[in-house]
């Protein structure tokens, strides 16, 4: 069976397609804060169990490769990163705005975590 370029560049197209389709955009959280509070969301890119901690108080562990949404009052909160079984670590003050959620996004870095922060 001979397949023509024609063909061939049909098949190619298809496929980006499919593979673009299917894609998820990974910066879109969709969370809304209930009504006086504000969001942070853990999105936790690395294959570690993170366990966080908001303003001394263990709140639910963000799972490897999860993202998990903590629903807090506005204002400055403490937030510390703390790997399960390990050394990696993360300290940070963070201003919570009300009805607004902030996004940390957590990779490994050579000895702690690294934390690239937005507001969404």
């Amino acid at each position: 069976m001979r397949i023509t370029k024609a063909v061939a560049a049909l098949l190619a197209v298809c496929l980006v397609l499919a593979f673009v389709a299917g894609c998820e955009d990974d910066d879109d959280y969709n969370h809304n804060p209930p009504e006086g509070k504000g969001s942070l969301i853990i999105d936790n890119t690395t294959y570690d169990d993170i366990y966080v901690w908001i303003d001394g108080i263990q709140v639910l562990r963000a799972p490897y490769r999860s993202e998990r949404v903590y629903d807090i009052d506005p204002g400055e909160h403490r937030v510390v990163l703390d790997q399960r079984d390990g050394d990696r670590y993360h300290a940070e003050d963070v201003d919570i705005l009300q009805s607004k959620v902030t996004v940390w996004k957590v990779s490994l870095g050579p000895r702690d975590y690294i934390v690239t922060k937005w507001i969404d």
